[in-house]
């Protein structure tokens, strides 16, 4: 099941990898349970959980979840029957990843905090025990668990950079996540040690985004994509590790950006939106692959309009509202997809503004307010949501302005201010940044002039 999994999910063959779960699953649960031994219990379990993860990047979340859910509480009772036997305890934890996962792609990040913190507690008992686990009909040496470790940790750190408003205790985790899977790495350089290393500088990267360091950040997306172009070198036409090598190069544009090297954004976006081009033409049913192609061409559009280049900064919109258009009608259950439909409503109304259309610009922001504060109030922690946030109401407030409504333009001013008090999730020093410009438009410059001295600092030499 795994090696089927992972060879057509490289493939890029979505329809075949949902058939071939489905009929994997539904293979062993229709085998009388009096004939079924423990290692075909387990190996049910493992591929229902294929097919759930199968079902959801295609966009059947409501679906997947409901396998998930149930598989969780399966393991669960064998492994409380069984806690002496690793192969149990280790399909257990599998599970709390799975309905973690979700639960976080949903903005449950409540419930996803309480599942990856009990698989980590259970995955460090089994290493602290000396449990053997028997993967693919081989039994493992204990030190397998230091990936489960890693990646509970790892895992842990990317729902706390952001969501969960603790960007210090990220650090810690991201940063014993790395140290372990880079020993691993060492012993094991294969394209799952790579794949999983570069995860976990991933998420080091955007905690150190969180809190302002650009040079750290840099260093550690460049570490992914070391870790990316390690496997294409041996496995060029590895789709899954190509759009992942994609999100890096924008990962790095973003440093780029927000850095002035406006020349070496655009460069990385340029070869991101060609990749996912690339991806979703391999594979078009794919919801996961569109939605994020959507972002990378808003990104891109947004970055040649920071530089002037109005028109190609049109195309891309058009490219990206017509992709996450179409992903959020087939799923639109995933708080971060939504957040793209929402940064490319935003695009729209920027566009129109460039090009001097004020009353459509002022129009667009209307329509991207409208659908923003549809979502519910946890939706602040939502990784981006804060900072989407700050920059929409200050393009409110100004159209506002322009408009010669003052009050309007405070009404929306006050809303961000109301946002720095109200949420949870990190404030980026890009957050704070435009709140104190939303309280100095707002006349209180003393508390302005506090917050303004949380800045980003200075660019990075490197």
């Amino acid at each position: 099941m795994t090696t089927a999994y992972d060879e057509l999910l490289t493939a890029g063959s979505l329809i075949t990898l949902e058939h071939v779960s489905e009929r994997m699953a539904q293979y062993l649960a229709n085998t009388p349970e009096n004939e079924i031994r423990l290692g075909q219990t387990l190996q049910l379990i493992g591929a229902e959980l294929r097919l759930g993860q199968a079902l959801e990047r295609g966009g059947k979340t409501k679906r997947a979840g409901e396998i998930f859910a149930a598989t969780r509480e399966r393991a669960k009772q064998i492994f409380e029957s069984l806690p002496d036997d690793g192969t149990a305890r280790v399909r257990y934890a599998t599970t709390l990843f799975f309905t973690g996962y979700l639960h976080m792609r949903l903005g449950e990040y409540a419930s996803a905090a309480r599942d990856f913190t009990e698989r980590l507690r259970i995955v460090q008992q089994g290493y602290s025990q000396h449990q053997t686990i028997i993967i693919n009909g081989k039994v493992t040496d204990p030190e397998a668990w230091q990936e489960e470790i890693a990646d509970s940790e790892a895992l842990l750190c990317l729902l706390q950079l952001a969501p969960l408003g603790r960007p210090d205790l990220a650090l810690e985790n991201c940063t014993s996540s790395i140290a372990r899977r880079t020993q691993i790495t060492l012993n094991d350089p294969s394209s799952a040690a790579n794949i999983s290393l570069a995860g976990s500088h991933q998420y080091l990267g955007e905690t150190y985004l969180a809190v302002g360091r650009l040079g750290d950040a840099r260093s550690a997306f460049l570490n992914r994509l070391a870790n990316y172009e390690t496997v294409l070198a041996t496995a060029p036409q590895n789709y899954r590790v190509l759009r992942r090598q994609a999100m890096a190069w924008q990962n790095l544009a973003g440093v780029d950006s927000l850095e002035g090297k406006t020349d070496a954004a655009l460069t990385r976006l340029s070869e991101a939106v060609k990749t996912f081009d690339r991806l979703t033409t391999q594979d078009p049913v794919n919801v996961m692959w569109r939605g994020d192609s959507a972002e990378a061409h808003r990104q891109y559009g947004a970055a040649l309009l920071a530089a002037g280049r109005l028109d190609q900064a049109y195309q891309h919109w058009q490219i990206a509202d017509q992709q996450i258009t179409a992903t959020l009608e087939a799923d639109n259950s995933r708080v971060a997809r939504r957040l793209f439909g929402h940064k490319t409503r935003l695009l729209a109304a920027n566009i129109a503004q460039a090009r001097g259309q004020d009353a459509e610009a002022k129009k667009l922001l209307a329509a991207a307010i409208l659908a923003f504060e549809a979502e519910p109030d946890t939706y602040a922690q939502v990784p981006g949501a804060l900072d989407f946030a700050s920059q929409l109401y200050l393009n409110l407030a100004d159209a506002h302005t322009k408009a010669g409504d003052d009050k309007a333009a405070s009404a929306a001013l006050a809303k961000l201010v109301a946002l720095d008090s109200t949420a949870i999730a990190t404030k980026t020093p890009i957050f704070t940044k435009n709140v104190a410009h939303a309280l100095s438009l707002l006349g209180e410059t003393d508390t302005a002039d506090n917050l303004a001295e949380i800045v980003m600092p200075e660019p990075s030499k490197q």
